[in-house]
């Protein structure tokens, strides 16, 4: 697939943590208005589902997506070139068992960098934008599920993992500015990460 886009609205992002709770009192609160946009991609898909109680799935996807800013193709902050989704199922007659995996590439960052000034005092200066990426993201969810007969309902109670296996996937960083004296600074770089875990359980009745 390709799509292409034109008249596109400015909007703002910020340039190091995306999930702050007030973006908007950051420093690092940046508009970003391109001139046109493109995404770009193509997408491999197997699943297996013959009529019994298991079935598996796998999918690969390369996918590009870019604004044009200034003359240059930047990515967007949401831009992941590979992602591999692969699962597994048991759905019995009573019992439900799911495992799944994602895995994609690292999200564009834009790093930030102290500039010697020499005879003069350092200065901070942010690189370009979205030119660098954070680690590639994988997360193991599993869920469980048990079905319950009710006279004209079905009740069901399921039991939730996102990311059970609790690796570390970065989403932002965060920078503290040392000053050193005499003019001259360091940076102190700090990389935040999603929840490792997140459980959930719920009851679901339908009728």
């Amino acid at each position: 697939y390709q799509k292409d886009y034109d008249s596109l609205r400015p909007h703002f992002e910020n340039l190091f943590d995306p999930v702050k709770l007030l973006p908007e009192l950051e420093f690092d609160r940046v508009e970003v208005a391109p001139d046109r946009a493109r995404a770009r991609g193509a997408e491999l898909s197997l699943i297996r589902q013959d009529g019994g109680p298991w079935s598996w799935w796998a999918s690969y996807a390369w996918a590009r997506v870019t604004d044009r800013i200034d003359g240059r193709d930047v990515p967007r902050s949401w831009d992941q070139t590979h992602t591999v989704n692969a699962g597994l199922r048991y759905a019995g007659e009573r019992w439900d068992f799911t495992l799944a995996d994602t895995w994609h590439s690292g999200w564009p960052t834009t790093a930030l960098y102290v500039v010697d000034g020499g005879i003069a005092p350092d200065t901070v200066q942010a690189g370009e934008r979205n030119a660098d990426n954070f680690s590639s993201y994988n997360s193991l969810d599993l869920r469980v599920a048990r079905r319950f007969e009710l006279p004209d309902s079905e009740l069901e109670a399921f039991f939730e993992v996102t990311g059970a296996l609790a690796q570390g996937n970065e989403c932002c960083v965060e920078y503290d500015v040392l000053d050193l004296g005499s003019g001259e600074l360091a940076l102190d770089k700090d990389i935040d990460e999603w929840p490792p875990i997140i459980p959930s359980l719920g009851v679901l009745w339908r009728f």
